[in-house]
């Protein structure tokens, strides 16, 4: 039975965590590059083990990518496209049958990481789980973080991406 466990675990937290961010922040729009993040920090607080690369959009997993489409495949989540605003992915009803391949630790987490990151916006969330790539896998000084950022994602301004590293980076940097 534990080896069942272990296939639905990975698709399990995806809609655990899906489902949680919904239920806490109803009406967010929670998209796959959203889905990457929390999971990257998710990962960087040892709770999963993804192998992540920087992207364009920050860490990026197609480990993370096979699995929020087997979750798809499962009917854990559902993934619709609108035109002009991107992907929404909502929990299906079929959650809670996969719900118990999770630990309490690792509901605990995910719980955590929605509390610290679900209220702020996707392109925040993005800033800072590329602030934890950068600082984490390339020791990018802490000073240097907001113009490498800029040079990645060149429609925020360095004094946006300063002002969201301020306010938060302490979070991102610092975790659980």
């Amino acid at each position: 039975m534990q080896q069942v466990k272990n296939i639905f675990k990975n698709p399990a937290l995806i809609g655990y965590l899906v489902k949680k961010m919904l239920e806490t922040y109803p009406g967010k729009q929670i998209g796959k590059d959203t889905i990457q993040k929390l999971i990257y920090f998710l990962v960087e607080s040892k709770v999963v083990y993804f192998n992540y690369s920087m992207f364009h959009f920050g860490p990026f997993s197609s480990e993370i990518a096979y699995e929020m489409e087997y979750a798809e495949n499962l009917n854990i989540i559902d993934i619709m496209w609108k035109s002009d605003h991107g992907f929404f992915i909502t929990p299906s009803h079929k959650i809670d049958h996969f719900e118990d391949t999770l630990s309490k630790e690792e509901k605990k987490q995910v719980d955590n990481i929605v509390k610290l990151f679900g209220s702020l916006s996707n392109t925040d969330i993005s800033i800072l789980a590329t602030t934890r790539f950068l600082f984490n896998r390339f020791e990018t000084p802490e000073k240097e973080l907001p113009m490498v950022i800029h040079h990645m994602k060149p429609k925020y301004t360095i004094k946006y991406i300063e002002d969201i590293i301020g306010k938060y980076g302490h979070i991102a940097t610092g975790l659980i």
